[in-house]
């Protein structure tokens, strides 16, 4: 069964160990998902001076509330009984009281939130004129919210300076840095959202653009502008956003982004707001891998590339010009691998195509592999996939940059990095020699050698020869493949390159896949699946080193697994 790993996120933080050597994370439970956010100035106002009619509209209002999974309201200031009178959320923050004397920030969600906190604004500007904003004690709000068990969002509501005068601007540029100040203080490594009525565009210098700097992306960028914050002088955005940034382990990205105001309107088809909403959908995947940006560095460099593929950043990731070094990224897993299988896949693209190496071993450095590829500047996921039989403290993903050989230099963008953990169903994965009952049954020779392995130096490997053309080495699981997807994996090197054959089936040969291969000189992982339909008693998979019909070529073989997709 596969499994990718995900971390409690209150937990990320006690257990981020850095060394020398490695980045470091232990054991975490498997989460991802997706929810929906609203933010609506709900112009809550008392209703002569409100430039809705909050009075009659705020009941309207409540109802459609409960499409969304969290709701960030501000100006719910005198009609906050109303607001909640008919929604079916079970957790609403406590009202801060009517215009006057509240923020008017409130948030109704279906998840859990915690540490609730309000920050009035250092700075304001106008009491009877300027849009008033000294009247009302206007600022942010802040809580964390549990969308599922151990994982946690850190949200923050805003309510910026209104008006368009140089000193409204000065202190709205000051509001945006008091909130920046206090996501730095409360939510370091964290993912957060900051929504609300910021008053403010991109166009504008110095103000709301301040969160595109510190790396924030615009969930309306993301979906109706090409994923591009619009420049100083350009416009497109409106003043209620929706913005976010993903957090060292938490990926968060943005499905949808609407203004669906048709559904706040009245039966006369007036709007029910002096705003209107503006909703997302987000979805979030926790790792128990960080992003690129937070691998350890070896002799290399990490950088943000400031862009994003499918809503995850990208990172630049290049050598730092040593000469006598093996230059890569790494990060250190605290996890027993024994009898798993792990894939580490990554995306990648280059300014000009090269060799980078991936590689994933165990702490004693006895199992795993790694193999190289050919970037090119394309987009396209590359992954090695390894077994491990024998008890560990840890396993370790590495990525060379510009290759494995010393003193290579190069940089390649990186985004999307995944640990995949999956049982596996192979007894003996390493070591073809075991009793031939309970492990590989085999019509080959096959003998232990001394040859570099996928994962190390002067380690001992099978080579395979058949004694007939047709011979081969295969072993069977027991288990009933109905409507089930397998995935026969296995590493294979030859002295001189040919084709071999790999194959996976069922007891009565009904259903398999084969594969004709092409064994070079160097380590090359190979894998061969099959969707079965029909009832079965197990699985075989099987091995020709010289092909079906073949040749009697040996091959070099290594980390054969058995995958349940």
């Amino acid at each position: 069964m596969k499994k990718i790993y995900i971390l409690v996120f209150s937990f990320i933080i006690s257990s981020l160990i850095l060394s020398n050597q490695y980045t470091s994370l232990a054991k975490a439970e498997e989460v991802e998902g997706e929810f929906s956010l609203l933010t609506y100035n709900v112009a809550g106002l008392w209703d002569p001076v409100s430039s809705s009619n909050p009075d009659k509209n705020t009941i309207l209002i409540s109802p459609k509330l409960n499409n969304y999974d969290i709701v960030l309201v501000q100006e719910d200031f005198n009609y906050h009984s109303d607001l909640i009178e008919k929604v079916d959320h079970p957790y609403l923050s406590s009202h801060s009281g009517i215009m006057g004397f509240g923020d008017g920030l409130n948030r109704l969600s279906r998840f859990t939130f915690t540490d609730f906190k309000r920050e009035d604004w250092n700075d304001c500007y106008g009491i009877f004129s300027h849009a008033n904003d000294c009247l009302t004690p206007k600022g942010f709000s802040f809580a964390r919210h549990e969308v599922s068990d151990g994982v946690f969002i850190d949200i923050y509501n805003l309510h910026a300076d209104a008006g368009g005068s140089q000193e409204d601007k000065d202190v709205r540029k000051k509001n945006f840095k008091q909130v920046l100040s206090k996501i730095d203080q409360w939510s370091t490594g964290n993912a957060v959202i900051v929504t609300g009525d910021f008053n403010s565009k991109y166009k504008a210098e110095g103000e709301v653009r301040q969160f595109a700097d510190a790396g924030f992306f615009d969930a309306w960028a993301d979906i109706e502008n090409g994923g591009v914050i619009p420049g100083i002088g350009e416009s497109g955005d409106r003043i209620d956003k929706i913005i976010y940034r993903s957090g060292d382990f938490l990926q968060l990205s943005v499905n949808d982004y609407a203004v669906p105001n048709e559904d706040f309107l009245d039966s006369n088809g007036n709007q029910l707001s002096d705003h209107k909403p503006v909703s997302a959908i987000f979805q979030y995947h926790v790792s128990n891998i960080p992003q690129i940006g937070n691998f350890n560095m070896n002799k290399s460099i990490i950088t943000n590339a400031n862009e994003l593929l499918d809503g995850q950043k990208v990172w630049k990731v290049e050598t730092g010009g040593f000469e006598d070094y093996r230059q890569n990224i790494n990060f250190k897993v605290e996890e027993n691998p024994k009898n798993k299988a792990y894939t580490f896949s990554v995306w990648l693209r280059a300014d000009d195509e090269h060799t980078i190496t991936l590689r994933l071993r165990n702490k004693e450095k006895t199992e795993g592999g790694q193999q190289s590829f050919t970037v090119t500047t394309d987009w396209e996921k590359y992954k090695i996939t390894a077994p491990f039989e024998l008890d560990s403290e840890s396993l370790s993903l590495f990525m060379y940059p510009a290759g494995f050989d010393f003193g290579n230099q190069g940089y390649v963008y990186a985004s999307g990095v995944q640990l995949t953990e999956n049982t596996q169903l192979l007894d003996s994965p390493n070591d073809f020699m075991k009793d031939y009952s309970s492990h590989w049954y085999k019509n080959t020779n096959v003998e232990k050698t001394i040859e570099p392995s996928p994962v190390a130096e002067n380690t001992t490997v099978n080579k395979v020869t058949p004694i007939d053309v047709n011979d081969s080495i295969y072993q069977h699981t027991e288990v009933d493949p109905a409507g089930k997807t397998y995935t026969f994996g296995i590493w294979l090197k030859a002295d001189q390159p040919h084709n071999s054959t790999i194959k996976i089936q069922n007891a009565n040969y009904s259903e398999s896949n084969s594969k004709s291969i092409n064994v070079t000189t160097d380590w090359q992982y190979f894998e061969v699946i099959k969707e079965f339909t029909n009832p079965s008693d197990m699985v075989t998979v099987l091995l020709w080193p010289g092909k079906y019909n073949g040749t009697t070529d040996s091959v070099y073989a290594w980390g054969a697994s058995l995958i349940e997709e």
